[in-house]
């Protein structure tokens, strides 16, 4: 056996990890004000994302909302003058053309909660559109779901496509505020949403006078 050979085995053994760890020890301060730097560029990248992520849901937001008004004021719903049929009922209402009894409220909690705010919003809008289905004889299946329900009142000619479209896009735009909490709401877009959800309710309810009995 040839000791030579088997200690010169052993300091090749060694000489790299010591070589190495003798690197990382002199450059330890440089190698830790790098890391330093990756840390927080990293940070602030992710900060940037983020942000960049909650802007384009605001704006998505903004389209969608836009896209309601504008199927809002194609079926006319949005100028009771124009003949559309409205409440025969008298629903106080605020000098915003809010439904005090409902709506108020929600514009106070708009201030502080936007996302609050749409959320019970739409729950009004759909607890009319599942009762006027109902009563026009939509049951079971047909009003198991908001677009079992919305479908089902297009094909019966309960409500108009218009009508439609714009409930299905209140109900999309609160989708997103439920099922993606990292986006920003604006109070201004919850307001613009009571409106249009408002909008909705009052003509929703003027049908379902008409289609109540006497």
């Amino acid at each position: 056996m040839d000791i030579s050979l088997d200690i010169s085995a052993l300091i090749s053994a060694l000489f790299w990890p010591a070589a190495v760890f003798g690197i990382v020890f002199i450059l330890r301060e440089p190698l830790t004000h790098l890391i330093k730097q990756l840390s927080e560029r990293l940070s602030h990248a992710t900060r940037f994302g983020i942000q960049a992520l909650g802007l384009e849901a605001t704006v998505q937001l903004e389209e969608g909302l836009d896209d309601a008004k504008q199927l809002a004021e194609e079926a006319e719903i949005l100028r009771p003058q124009n003949g559309i049929p409205q409440p025969q009922k008298e629903y106080e209402t605020t000098p915003q053309g809010l439904l005090t009894n409902e709506f108020q409220p929600l514009n106070e909690v708009a201030k502080n909660d936007p996302r609050s705010a749409i959320r019970a919003a739409w729950s009004i809008a759909e607890r009319e559109i599942r009762q006027l289905a109902i009563e026009n004889g939509a049951r079971g299946t047909e009003v198991s779901s908001n677009k079992r329900v919305l479908k089902w009142l297009e094909e019966s000619k309960t409500i108009s496509h218009s009508i439609v479209s714009m409930a299905s896009e209140l109900y999309e735009l609160r989708s997103k505020i439920v099922y993606y909490p990292q986006d920003i709401v604006r109070q201004e877009q919850a307001t613009e949403y009571l409106k249009l959800a408002e909008s909705l309710v009052r003509y929703l309810r003027s049908l379902e006078e008409q289609t109540s009995p006497r």
